[in-house]
C-alpha cells in the first residue's frame, strides 16, 4: 500500500504541491530508489547474520515497523521552508523511507522460499499476495486520493500531511502483524551461504536467477511509468484529475480478479509464460489508449482494468519464481543464497523503480508539462506517448526476457527430490 502511494502519488507531490521542477523530482524518486535497492542487499547480509528463536526474516520486520511509518508521514508533509531547503528535505525523507522499507520488502518477500517448498503452492501464495497488493492499490489510489480532497479541502498540503499520517501508522502495524503471525519453516542443515561475496558469485552463476533479476528490472521500470503517470493523463490530458483514482480502483480490480485465474493457469503452462502473457496484457492495453485516442471514461476504465489484470501475472510470479531460481541454483552449483537472492530480487525492483522514476521525470521534461497550467498541443502529443507507448515498450521486453526462464513445475520437483536426496546422504 505505501509503496503504490509512492508510486502513484508522490512525483505529483513534489512537482504540483511543493512545486519541485519535475527533472529534479524524478531525480530525488532515481536516488532514493536506488537506497532502497543496495539497502535491500544489506538487508540480506543483515538476516544472515543473526541468529534469534522468531527466525531469519521476522526480526528486521518487527524493528522496521515503527520507522517505516514516521518517515512515510514526514515524506508527504510539507513544511515551511525555502524552494531549496524544501528540496533538501524532500531528498532526505524519501531516502530514509527508502532505507527502512528495503528493511521491510527484502525479508518479507523472502519468507515465501520459507513457507514452502512446492512449486505449486508457492504461485498459490504469490496469488494471494498479489490480491493483496491490488488491494493496497486500491486504498492507495481510492482512499488515498479521496483523503487528500476530504481532508485537504481547499488545501492540498495538508490534505497530504494527513493522508501520510494515517497511511503510514497501517502501514507500520500491518508490517508488524504480519511479522508476529508468521511461522518460518525451518532450513535444512545447509541453510544458506552467509557472506556477501560467494553469495554474489552463486546469484551471477545462476542463469535462471540472473533472468528473473532482468525481468524484473525491465518491469518496474515500466511499471513505475504506468503508476506515475495516472495522474498527470488525468490531469493534463482529459482534464478530469478527480477520475484519476477511479483508473487506479481499475487497475487494482484487474488485479484482484486475476490473480486466481492466472495461478490455475500456471499449473498448466508454466510461470514464465504467464508473466509473458500479463505483460502482453499490458502492453496492448497501453497501445490501445494511444491508438485510438480513449478518452471516454467506460473505456478508459476498461483498458485499466486489462492493464491491472496483466499486471498482476507478474506480482503473481516473481517472487515465486525467485525461490525457484534459488533451488536451482541450489540443485546446480551445490550451495544457496536465499537472503541474497531475495535482496537482489527487491534491488531489481527498486533500480527497475529508480530508472522509470528518473525516466519519468526527463521525459515530463521532454514533453514541455508546464504544472498546474494548460499545455500546449505538442505537448499533449508527447504525454501521450510518455504515458502510453513507453510502459508498454518495457512490459514487452521483460515478456521477452523472461520466456527463457526454464524453471517449469515439473522440473522443480525433479530438483528438490534430488536435493533431498542429496541431504539424507550427509
Amino acid at each position: 500500500m505505501v509503496q503504490t502511494s509512492v508510486s502513484v502519488l508522490l512525483l505529483y507531490f513534489y512537482t504540483d504541491i511543493l512545486h519541485i521542477p519535475p527533472a529534479s523530482a524524478g531525480g530525488i524518486v532515481f536516488l532514493g530508489t536506488f537506497a532502497d535497492a543496495f539497502s535491500s542487499v544489506f538487508a540480506a547480509w543483515v538476516a544472515n547474520h543473526h541468529h534469534s528463536p522468531l527466525g531469519r526474516y521476522r526480526p528486521l520486520l518487527i524493528g522496521v515497523s515503527a520507522p517505516l511509518a514516521v518517515f512515510f508521514a514526514l515524506m508527504f508533509s510539507r513544511p515551511d521552508l525555502s524552494a531549496g531547503q524544501l528540496w533538501i528535505y524532500a531528498a532526505i525523507t524519501h531516502l530514509c523511507y527508502r532505507i527502512c522499507y528495503a528493511f521491510t520488502l527484502a525479508p518479507h518477500s523472502a519468507l515465501i522460499g520459507r513457507l514452502s517448498s512446492d512449486a505449486d503452492e508457492r504461485s498459490a501464495i504469490g496469488a494471494w499476495k498479489a490480491v493483496a497488493n491490488n488491494l493496497g492499490l486500491m486504498a492507495a489510489a481510492y482512499l488515498g486520493i479521496s483523503t487528500v480532497e476530504k481532508l485537504g479541502g481547499t488545501d492540498p498540503a495538508r490534505g497530504f500531511t494527513m493522508f501520510g499520517a494515517i497511511f503510514g501508522t497501517a502501514a507500520g502495524i500491518s508490517v508488524l502483524y504480519s511479522a508476529l503471525a508468521t511461522r518460518e519453516r525451518a532450513g535444512g542443515r545447509h541453510d544458506d551461504t552467509g557472506q556477501f561475496i560467494p553469495g554474489l558469485a552463486l546469484i551471477l552463476r545462476n542463469s535462471q536467477m540472473r533472468l528473473v533479476l532482468a525481468s524484473t528490472l525491465i518491469f518496474f521500470a515500466g511499471y513505475m511509468l504506468m503508476n506515475s503517470g495516472v495522474v498527470y493523463f488525468f490531469k493534463y490530458i482529459l482534464m478530469r484529475p478527480e477520475e484519476a483514482k477511479f483508473a487506479v480502483v481499475a487497475i487494482g480490480v484487474g488485479g484482484i480478479v486475476m490473480p486466481p485465474l492466472w495461478s490455475a493457469a500456471i499449473r498448466r503452462t508454466s510461470k514464465a509464460r504467464i508473466w509473458a502473457t500479463g505483460c502482453i496484457v499490458m502492453a496492448f492495453a497501453f497501445v490501445s489508449i494511444y491508438i485510438f485516442g480513449v478518452v471516454g471514461s467506460l473505456p478508459i476504465l476498461l483498458s485499466y482494468f486489462l492493464i491491472g489484470a496483466g499486471k498482476s501475472a507478474v506480482i503473481v510470479n516473481f517472487y515465486a519464481m525467485t525461490a525457484d531460481a534459488v533451488d536451482y541454483g541450489h540443485w546446480k552449483l551445490g550451495a544457496r543464497a536465499e537472503s541474497y537472492s531475495f535482496g537482489f530480487l527487491s534491488l531489481a525492483n527498486k533500480a527497475g523503480t529508480a530508472i522509470g522514476g528518473g525516466l519519468l521525470g526527463l521525459l515530463l521534461d521532454w514533453s514541455g508539462l508546464i504544472v498546474n497550467a494548460r499545455q500546449t498541443d505538442q505537448t499533449l502529443g508527447r504525454l501521450w506517448a510518455v504515458i502510453c507507448l513507453a510502459p508498454a515498450a518495457l512490459a514487452v521486453a521483460s515478456a521477452v526476457v523472461v520466456l527463457f526462464f526454464k524453471v517449469t513445475a515439473s522440473k522443480h520437483r525433479e530438483m528438490v527430490m534430488e536435493l533431498q536426496a542429496r541431504e539424507g546422504e550427509l
